[in-house]
């Protein structure tokens, strides 16, 4: 399913004035356009991974972790590299798709990440990828009924009381869930939701765009149903991986080397 013309357009927007001490590695349309959910009225979710390149940022006392733009309708949020892998360390799942998205989704994808990118596999910890992805969903499936307390933003608090739960909530639950049931059976990392057949597809278009066709009893015969796949695919699966801090710290090194050694020569 193609990007509606609207959000094709976004995806080749970058964000602007970057500093002269920062380069962007990537950014992609992120969210519901990135998962091919999306409607004319969906947001527009950049996301992207930059590197610092000032020493006192690298290796130094300074921090410069995220750059975060928003307005309306559009939000921009790029990780600095070292903080991106500290989150792939924890596999999270947002640092995952930015991994494992395909190269087509972004406008910008420089040479260094492609390189991170080809060493996937050995940055992703299944364990705790599991572990993740169950803590997710339980804390996402009470806000996506409205169990959990908090602040409510309009567009949610309206859907509970129209439906008895949050379609946008309900839809990223499912598909997270989906993702790590193929994730364990397969051993691949589904970011498109057609890959994971028109089934299942229709499901999450359909709880997403006619909430109205299913009920809270259905909600939760799916999420159970959902959680019990994916409790057995990683109790069956067949490839473990492991987080490798080896190959992590080679590439941290690949990339910011050639600024502290030009760093480095320039104040002897």
């Amino acid at each position: 399913m193609p990007l509606h013309s609207n959000a094709q357009l976004h995806l080749l927007k970058p964000l602007e004035n970057m500093s002269n001490n920062k380069e962007t590695l990537c950014i992609y349309l992120g969210g519901s356009n990135l998962y091919h959910l999306n409607t004319p009225e969906s947001d527009f979710d950049h996301r992207g991974v930059f590197m610092v390149t000032d020493p006192a940022y690298i290796i130094g006392l300074n921090r410069f972790d995220e750059e975060r733009k928003m307005s309306e309708n559009t939000d921009y949020v790029l990780r600095e590299f070292q903080n991106y892998m500290r989150l792939i360390q924890k596999a999270n799942t947002e640092a995952l798709e930015c991994m494992f998205a395909s190269p087509e989704s972004f406008s910008l994808l420089d040479k260094r990440f492609k390189l991170v990118r080809f060493h996937a596999n050995d940055l992703i910890n299944s364990e705790q990828f599991y572990k993740s992805l169950r803590g997710y969903a339980q804390g996402e499936y009470r806000l996506a009924l409205g169990q959990r307390t908090g602040v409510l933003g309009a567009k949610r608090h309206e859907s509970l009381k129209k439906y008895g739960f949050s379609p946008k909530n309900c839809t990223n639950l499912l598909r997270l869930l989906y993702t790590g049931i193929h994730f364990f059976k397969e051993d691949r990392y589904i970011v498109n939701c057609h890959d994971f057949g028109q089934a299942v597809y229709d499901k999450l278009f359909t709880i997403k765009t006619k909430p109205e066709t299913y009920s809270v009893t259905e909600m939760e015969r799916d999420y159970k149903d959902f959680e019990k796949q994916l409790d057995s695919a990683y109790n069956d699966r067949k490839v473990t991986h492991s987080f490798n801090p080896t190959i992590a710290n080679w590439l941290i090194v690949q990339l910011y080397y050639p600024y502290l050694k030009d760093y480095y020569e320039n104040s002897r």
